[in-house]
């Protein structure tokens, strides 16, 4: 007698597929379809009045499952055995000796009972929730902000950058941030804690440790300690609808209410990257599961590469997002961007944050951070300022720059008037502020400088050796 208990589940197409000629080779495949399809069945009329009693099996191999009653005028059947035969191929057909039943076959059965396999049903269309003018302007709608004046809550949104842009790093501190209710960028106020998930497929866990201890270290928290901020390297096919199931198990599991996927691309099969419909169709099932339980996602993305012509260094904009939709599915953003080229190995990066949301929050700021120098351990630090801040710092050290390279091209020493003359910048107040700073520094040494013959007050570089000078 076959186990019940043990038969697998075969899938149609590969019933279909096994060859049935009775060769011995398939002799033990074919005892395994024959046990699924019982077990498939008896499960069929357990759900029906008519259920099996019995199973037997005959010398031939045929099993048979012995019916309780004739599903056939049941008040008028008097014995005759009714049951299901299922051959050893997997095979099926009803029999019954009653007169009322000869000619019947397993489609008139299902007739009755219903397919074996009905189709699946198809999901209803959620209701649709319509306001009038009143309820509108009697009903609470306020915006909750995660982050106070750059993220609120529910609305989707990408943190987007360039290559090697920090966005990873940036969105690690998000998540401590929203986690500990700790201020984001050691700037912005994050109003309650809330749970986290992070699901980073690029960088790795061990990436992921390292940055997570740098910055808690630096915003003075303990990352053993927080009990509401999750971490995982693997990520979702957003294509999938198995994928979809299990982010959904996974969101459960955690009580996450904010959700940050990084990066999008390892996420979505890159053909028809361009099509806006497509990609549409391929985010709105992520949306959807997120509205279903109040969670807001945070995508990483990235921003098209720029080329010679364009302003590589100029704050970046929505329009920069790579591939089609992005740019309409964001209700929120977070773009960062580069304002000077990075010197490999300085750890520092000069970088532009511009923020936005139809909620009408925004801004743009300049973000300094300081990761440490290569060979040396790392840190974290930044510091933001405002955009005029930094663009006139950046006239500030390209004005210092100038100078220094003036005065090196004077071993024996220039005067200020020299040496900014070689400069090419304009003796007003703050470029004479710029050249003391300079001297205060230490990096430009007061000297005597002979001109023919007189002498006069003049600095040379600090890193050439003094030499004798003649009054």
């Amino acid at each position: 007698m076959l186990d019940l208990a043990q038969a697998p589940e075969l899938p149609t197409e590969a019933e279909a597929a096994i060859d049935t000629a009775g060769d011995d080779m398939f002799a033990n495949l074919h005892r395994d379809l024959q046990a699924a399809k019982v077990k498939k069945l008896t499960a069929y009329f357990a759900k029906t009045p008519t259920a099996v009693v019995r199973v037997t099996e005959t010398v031939s191999g045929l099993v048979l499952l012995h019916l309780s009653k004739c599903w056939n005028k049941p008040e008028e059947h008097d014995g005759g055995d009714p049951c299901v035969c299922v051959r050893p191929d997997g095979s099926y057909f009803y029999r019954c000796q009653h007169k009322n039943c000869a000619g019947l076959t397993w489609k008139d059965v299902e007739d009755v009972y219903g397919p074996r396999n009905p189709p699946p049903e198809v999901a209803k269309a959620p209701a649709v929730k319509v306001l009038t003018c009143k309820q509108l302007a009697d009903q609470n709608f306020r915006l909750r902000y995660l982050i106070d004046d750059l993220w609120v809550a529910d609305h989707a949104g990408f943190f987007s950058g360039g290559m090697k842009d920090l966005k990873t790093t940036v969105a690690v501190n998000a998540g401590i941030s929203l986690a500990t209710a700790t201020p984001f960028l050691e700037r912005f106020h994050v109003p309650q804690p809330c749970r986290v998930l992070m699901a980073s497929g690029e960088s790795g866990i061990a990436t992921l440790q390292e940055i997570a201890f740098r910055i808690c270290a630096a915003k003075g928290v303990c990352l053993p300690d927080i009990d509401n901020l999750f971490w995982t390297d693997w990520l979702p096919m957003l294509t999938s609808a198995k994928h979809l199931e299990r982010l959904e198990q996974t969101i459960q599991d955690t009580g996450c209410e904010v959700l940050i996927l990084d990066p999008v691309y390892l996420m979505m099969p890159g053909a028809d990257a361009s099509n806006l419909m497509i990609q549409g169709e391929r985010l709105r099932p992520l949306s959807e599961l997120c509205q279903r339980h109040r969670v807001t996602p945070i995508l990483l993305h990235h921003t098209r590469k720029r080329g010679k012509g364009d302003r590589s260094y100029e704050p970046p904009e929505l329009s920069d997002l790579a591939w089609a939709g992005f740019g309409e599915f964001a209700r929120q953003w977070l773009l960062l961007g580069r304002r000077e080229p990075y010197q490999p190995g300085s750890g520092e990066h000069r970088l532009w944050l511009s923020a936005g949301g139809s909620a009408g929050h925004g801004g743009l700021w300049a973000i300094d951070v300081d990761e440490g120098p290569s060979g040396q351990p790392r840190h974290w630090k930044v510091s933001l300022s405002t955009p005029s801040e930094a663009r006139e710092e950046k006239k500030e050290n390209t004005v210092r720059q100038r100078i220094l390279d003036a005065a090196r091209e004077f071993a024996q020493g220039e005067t200020k008037t020299g040496i900014l003359t070689v400069a090419k910048v304009k003796s007003d107040t703050a470029v004479r502020a710029i050249f003391d700073s300079l001297v205060n520094e230490g990096l430009l040494i007061p000297c005597k400088v002979k001109k023919g013959a007189a002498g006069y007050d003049g600095f040379r570089l600090a890193t050439h050796e003094a030499s004798p000078c003649t009054t």
